[in-house]
């Protein structure tokens, strides 16, 4: 008698056919879905994306004054997120990109434009209990007034202002890409002054609410801010003994 001859190939091969045919599928619905986003909601997780980056940019310098004693230079260039390594002993030389490889973290915001970093110079040296920050936040009121929302116009150690600033150029004007392309600016009206400000700033820095109205106080605006209190730095490094 000869033992029945099982066929085991076809089975495996419908199997496998059946898989690809459900991955297919699967793949196919992840393009649709996808593709439903709209540009709006596009632009929605690009935002989202940027405050992330920007909040992690303050945390990253944060954590760098706690292992170093004090906040890094700004990068060498547009394309060497490695700290630069001549000295920082001016507001405009401590201005420039966010030095993303000393801080292990991306240096582009959610539209690949580089972030904008300013430190103080008396905090790019070990920090010290007499260190003065220079840096100063504003927003406009509602009647298109300025307020500080860190420091003031002369700042001291009895007065401290802001240790650094982080900024990200929004979607439309100023950016530089990871590539160092400067981005040509979309808004040629001119109304957007805020904007204009920052983008040359290494002192005052305005950071207020999203806005396109071009009428708006400061004009048209799409910048992000997040900056470094000198005040809670030392606080923190005092804490922890770091303070000399």
């Amino acid at each position: 008698m000869h033992s029945a001859v099982r066929h085991h190939g076809a089975p495996r091969q419908a199997g496998a056919a059946l898989l690809a045919l459900l991955l297919l599928l699967v793949l196919g619905t992840s393009a649709v879905l996808l593709g439903a986003f709209s540009p709006v909601d596009h632009e929605r997780q690009r935002e989202l994306l940027t405050r992330q980056r920007v909040a992690a940019a303050r945390e990253a310098l944060l954590g760098y004054a706690m292992a170093h004693g004090r906040l890094p230079r700004p990068a060498a260039s547009a394309l060497d997120g490695r700290e630069t390594e001549r000295s920082c002993s001016s507001d405009s030389d401590c201005t420039g990109y966010l030095p993303w490889v000393a801080l292990g973290i991306a240096g582009s915001d959610g539209w690949y434009h580089l972030l904008r970093y300013s430190v103080s110079p008396e905090f790019t040296s070990t920090i010290d209990r007499n260190a003065a920050a220079s840096k100063v936040v504003l927003t406009r009121q509602l009647d298109g007034s300025e307020r500080y929302l860190s420091g003031q116009e002369q700042c001291s150690m009895a007065l401290l202002c802001a240790a650094a600033v982080v900024l990200s150029t929004g979607r439309l004007n100023f950016g530089v890409s990871e590539q160092g392309v400067l981005q040509t600016s979309l808004d040629d009206s001119g109304t957007n002054l805020d904007e204009i400000a920052n983008a040359s700033a290494s002192r005052r820095f305005m950071a207020r609410p999203y806005s396109d109205d071009p009428a708006a106080p400061g004009g048209r605006y799409d910048d992000q801010v997040s900056w470094i209190d000198a005040a809670a730095l030392l606080s923190r490094l005092n804490r922890t003994g770091l303070l000399h």
